[in-house]
């Protein structure tokens, strides 16, 4: 009889249990794990356990384990940490898991067979003449994208706009029911089309490279995070296509607080490259001075900007400061803006989320202004004139500013009260007053005042 102790059982728990009932039925030849890490920094001892249980899970019942990078961000991952990961995984698979590991021919996607996508693993420690990599999550993107179309197409999915901040209020807790998502009717043709959208803006796009090298040259980037980088270039790709799309000569954008809350920026220099371009677009929506922008581009044949009515400067009576947040075209500022955080927004959707004001000074210079809006089914606009000057601002002033003197400015700020106009003006280099109140007033028939020169009474 034999006194040798009996082999002690080998660990198990709930996963195990699993595996071993599956492979008893029949169900599965051999496990397939996977080890995902994500490639933005070094591993810890939590992936430590990860790689033990994954290889160790495939080393004991036969099985591979993939090495699949979650790189659900490929513009943002470093090369640093994909060899870093790699290696350190080799280390600590030498000996007892080193033939389980799965990798894949460099460069090979998922081939679609059957209405599935397929990429099959290849051991890593085999010889082999074709070079191997490990898997990325951005191999199967293409695969995603088509697997969540099918689902919009079974009425199985949707495309929802709503804030992250509305999410967590409608979710429900234990106390309370959650609440349906107010996207979930919207038509399948709807859905696919903004999903279209979505994908459109992809980082390896040119038009989205394109808009990234405009933006970094255009203002001081320094300080603006990655991600909010990546999204002011989505977003400049995204309308330039609806303007293509509905050939528009000018545009309203609601500004805040959804973009912020959505996209992490705030549009200022977006919208402000796309005045230089030649296509006016006003803050918040503001469509009539669009129009006003519009108007004053084409009179004056160079970009236009918004800004708004503000504090008077000093004791001067025709001095003050116009001002807003950055969608001035970079052309009409004295130097290169720097990108920064909206501070006044900040204040309701927190810093850090809504980088994208263009901050700087106005170059000194003439200039023509024009506000414009509609009153019961009329078109009124003023009309007046300017001058930029090199007064200093103080350098905590927030946003692109410039003093302006305007001659008999109590006279035009009189008037924007009592006719109801906003507190926006356009504004364009140069004078062009002139022609812009013959064409605006003699030709289209619009309601033109010029409060410079007539006095409200």
């Amino acid at each position: 009889m034999s006194t040798d102790p009996a082999p002690a059982p080998g660990p198990s728990d709930f996963i195990r249990d699993i595996v071993k009932a599956d492979l008893a039925a029949g169900k599965y030849k051999a496990p397939h794990t996977r080890f995902p890490p994500e490639p933005n920094g070094y591993l810890h001892i939590g992936h430590a356990k990860s790689i033990c249980l994954n290889f160790g899970i495939a080393r004991e019942f036969g099985g591979i384990c993939n090495l699949r990078f979650d790189d659900t961000n490929p513009t943002k991952e470093e090369t640093e940490y994909v060899e870093s990961i790699i290696a350190d995984v080799k280390w600590l698979i030498a000996g007892w898991a080193d033939h389980c590991l799965g990798l894949k021919p460099k460069g090979q996607t998922p081939a679609k067979k059957d209405a599935d996508y397929y990429l099959p693993s290849t051991i890593g420690n085999r010889q082999s003449a074709i070079e191997l990599e490990p898997f990325y999550a951005s191999d199967y993107f293409d695969a995603l994208y088509d697997y969540a179309v099918q689902l919009i197409q079974k009425g199985k999915a949707y495309v929802c706009d709503h804030t992250p901040e509305e999410v967590d209020r409608m979710r429900g807790a234990p106390d309370r029911p959650g609440i349906p998502s107010h996207y979930r009717d919207r038509p399948i043709s709807e859905n696919l089309d903004l999903f279209a959208r979505m994908k459109a803006v992809d980082p390896r796009d040119k038009a989205y490279k394109a808009k990234t090298r405009l933006i970094l040259g255009s203002a001081d980037c320094a300080s603006v995070p990655a991600d909010s980088m990546e999204n002011l270039a989505r977003l400049a790709v995204v309308l330039d296509a609806i303007a293509d799309e509905y050939q528009l000569d000018a545009m309203g954008l609601r500004c805040w607080t959804e973009i912020q809350s959505q996209m992490k920026v705030s549009p200022c220099i977006v919208m402000g490259l796309l005045n230089e371009a030649g296509l006016p677009v006003a803050c918040e929506v503001d469509v009539g001075n669009a129009v006003a922008m519009l108007a004053l581009q084409l009179a004056a044949d160079s970009p236009a900007g918004l800004l708004d009515w503000n504090n008077n400067y000093g004791d001067d009576d025709d001095k003050c400061i116009l001002f807003h947040c950055g969608p001035m075209p970079p052309s009409m500022m004295s130097g290169l803006g720097k990108l920064a955080d909206h501070s006044i927004i900040a204040n309701a959707v927190g810093k850090g989320c809504s980088f994208g004001c263009n901050t700087g000074r106005i170059l000194p210079g003439a200039f023509t202004f024009s506000s414009l809006m509609t009153w019961d089914g009329q078109i009124r606009c003023y009309l007046g004139e300017g001058e930029f000057t090199a007064d200093p601002i103080p350098p905590e002033f927030f946003g692109c500013a410039g003093v302006a003197h305007v001659p008999n400015l109590q006279d035009v700020l009189l008037h924007i009260g009592r006719m109801g106009h906003r507190h926006h003006v356009a504004v364009t280099s140069g004078r062009v007053q002139e022609p812009l109140a013959e064409a605006l007033g003699g030709y289209l028939g619009f309601g033109v005042t010029r409060p410079q020169r007539d006095a409200v009474k």
